[in-house]
């Protein structure tokens, strides 16, 4: 058949990758047959017998409530456009133009996508910094109350946690400090939701005291990609505001398929969860011991100078053995179809969720050995710091930025510009800039750094030039403002 997308993943898939990365499905591993059979079948629409997800009645009332039962939330809402749609939505519930929202720095994308909707302001806390590791960390419950003491006309906060790495802030704490002050705390906890199904992971955001919590179901669960939730346990939300703003958001025809993923999701953590979850840990514990003769590698966890660790995604550091994160990434991709998530300078990260097997492990402790005997007797890589040490200035609102014509100009020639998008490299996934914020000389050096070692950046082209205010629209905008 002359289908590019299909024949390429079919053939990849025929390879039989050993997955390290999202969905938590794993090709399907975790998926009961009968559901699989059923795929093609149940693809409907809103027919009598099928509820309807924006007006829930019935069966998908049924099973959201099942769902806020099971994670221990008031309401739970299904998403169907990823925990993206729940990012926007909470954030649309909550700010209005010119509104304040703290924000942690190490925010998705659509963070920043929700701010310039909603034409507010945000005010950035940057998260802890693990020089060994060279990795973003938690945020600390002080550096949320030094925020809201400063921004008391705020109308709440948002952080991440975990974050891609698997460090966990102290969600308790922070909610304590946010509702001393009567502020909501909002939670993207996507990479979060099997937290709470078992004792030796870190406490999730809803035992911790979240007002809203949005979770990714397909990143460490079995539902299908896509398929998020949005939970909600707070007197400080208006939750018909946030069913009002899900209706306008999300796609008007829902997919069935994904609603029923997230169904069979939700059953298995209630019957078998800590089960799994626990086979899966004594997994990574021999994983991990067997790590140790490979001395030259070495694997972030609890011993790392963060508040809290997911056990469950596993971080192998490479600087000591001599080569890169992104040497490392390829190796394994390249030469023992061994799929991480994603890498950067010094590390390489692996996303193991309840149906990664012990073959899995064993496969991938394989292919390090090789790459550990071939390169142990390199020099360490240099330490860098790879992190910007400050936020560049808030020049305009996101909104407005995105609103004024746009010019590319090469990233060299763009210090003292204005930057119309989130410009953020991996590593370390902190937004370098962000819609609105002057282009300052640190950032375009650290930039380049990230780009020359081999990093992406996005939204910085190939011919690395980044998008920036014309400026015949900032005289205009200026000139508007100051007669006003």
């Amino acid at each position: 058949m002359n289908t590019p997308i299909f024949n390429a993943l079919k053939r990849y898939v025929d390879s039989n990758p050993v997955s390290f990365y999202m969905p938590g499905h794993k090709h399907g591993r975790g998926l009961p047959q009968e559901f699989i059979d059923y795929i093609p079948k149940i693809d409907v629409t809103e027919i009598p017998g099928t509820d309807n997800l924006h007006f829930p009645e019935t069966i998908i009332k049924e099973a959201q409530d099942l769902a806020a039962q099971l994670f221990g939330a008031d309401k739970t809402f299904f998403l169907i456009n990823g925990s993206s749609c729940g990012i926007l939505a909470s954030i649309l519930t909550l700010c209005n133009h010119n509104d304040k929202l703290i924000v942690g720095r190490n925010c998705h994308r659509s963070v920043a996508a929700a701010l310039t909707l909603a034409g507010a302001v945000p005010v950035y806390v940057t998260p802890e910094y693990n020089e060994e590791y060279g990795i973003s960390a938690h945020i600390t419950p002080k550096s949320i109350e030094k925020a809201l003491l400063e921004n008391p006309d705020c109308k709440g906060v948002f952080i991440t946690s975990p974050n891609f790495y698997g460090v966990c802030s102290d969600i308790r704490e922070i909610a304590k400090v946010c509702h001393n002050h009567e502020k909501p705390l909002f939670v993207d906890e996507a990479h979060g939701p099997h937290l709470k199904f078992h004792q030796e992971l870190p406490e999730s955001a809803m035992e911790g005291g979240a007002d809203i919590c949005i979770q990714s179901a397909h990143k460490t669960l079995l539902a299908l990609t896509q398929a998020s939730l949005l939970h909600v346990r707070s007197d400080l939300i208006d939750d018909n505001i946030l069913k009002h703003i899900l209706v306008m958001i999300q796609t008007t025809s829902p997919s069935y398929i994904l609603m029923s993923s997230l169904d069979i999701a939700r059953e298995l953590l209630a019957t078998q969860g800590e089960k799994l979850l626990g086979e899966l840990l004594d997994n990574i514990k021999l994983f991990k011991l067997k790590m140790q003769v490979l001395t030259r590698l070495s694997i972030v966890d609890q011993n790392a100078d963060v508040f809290n660790f997911d056990p469950t995604r596993i971080v192998i550091h490479c600087r000591k053995l001599g080569i890169s994160g992104f040497d490392l990434d390829r190796e394994l991709r390249n030469r023992f179809n061994v799929q991480p998530e994603l890498c950067d300078l010094y590390n390489v990260v692996f996303i193991s969720t309840m149906d990664n097997i012990r073959e899995d492990f064993d496969a991938l402790f394989n292919a390090l050995v090789v790459i550990h005997e071939e390169n142990k007797y390199h020099e360490e890589l240099p330490l860098k710091n790879m992190r910007l040490d400050t936020i560049p200035e808030q020049k305009y609102l996101p909104s407005d930025a995105f609103s004024m014509a746009s010019v590319r100009v090469p990233l060299s020639e763009s210090e003292g510009r204005i930057s119309t998008a989130s410009v953020v490299p991996y590593p370390p996934g902190i937004p370098v800039l962000c819609p609105g914020e002057e282009i300052t000389k640190s950032s375009i050096e650290y930039i380049e750094m990230i780009l020359d070692l081999g990093g992406n950046v996005n939204n910085i082209d190939y011919d690395r030039t980044i998008e920036v205010v014309a400026k015949a629209d900032i005289e205009q905008y200026e000139k508007e403002n100051s007669q006003e």
